[in-house]
């Protein structure tokens, strides 16, 4: 079984301890609208047209995979916008995933989707550090953009 544990605590681990079976929120910071948590799944969104930085920061331990989906809506006018970036840190894992918008028409939106996974060690007494980000880059072409992540452990 999985546990996903928050706040995250620097107790003298490369990277966090856990106390296992213990599940509390998410640590969250958003700007202007938070990030939307339910159960596995993490939605970033902006509903006007101004710049944004959100981060969903957690740690998980007892997993031997964890893996992701996404899907999206995104600008399409300016490559290296609404960007989603996935990081995973651990021990003997150092895993980074981004996906960002590409170069398009202007004033276009494109759809987006993908999945990866990461391969952890179930055993690691400190776990790991799970950062899920996005971030728009600037205040053009945003109203409506999203990315919308789905996690699976194993």
């Amino acid at each position: 079984m999985a546990f996903i544990v928050s706040p995250i605590q620097d107790l003298g681990c490369p990277t966090v301890l856990l106390n296992k079976g213990i599940r509390t929120d998410y640590s969250v910071t958003g700007d202007p609208d938070d990030p939307i948590i339910s159960e596995n799944s993490i939605t970033f969104a902006t509903s006007s047209n101004v710049n944004t930085s959100q981060l969903v920061k957690f740690a998980i331990c007892g997993v031997s995979n964890l893996s992701f989906s996404y899907n999206g809506l995104i600008e399409a006018n300016d490559s290296g916008f609404d960007v989603l970036k996935i990081t995973v840190k651990g021990i003997d894992v150092n895993f980074f995933y981004e996906r960002e918008s590409v170069q398009g028409t202007p004033e276009g939106y494109v759809s987006v989707s993908g999945s990866d996974n990461v391969d952890l060690d179930n055993d690691n007494p400190c776990g790991y550090l799970v950062d899920i980000s996005f971030e728009t880059g600037d205040s053009q072409f945003n109203d409506g953009v999203f990315y919308s992540v789905n996690l699976n452990y194993i």
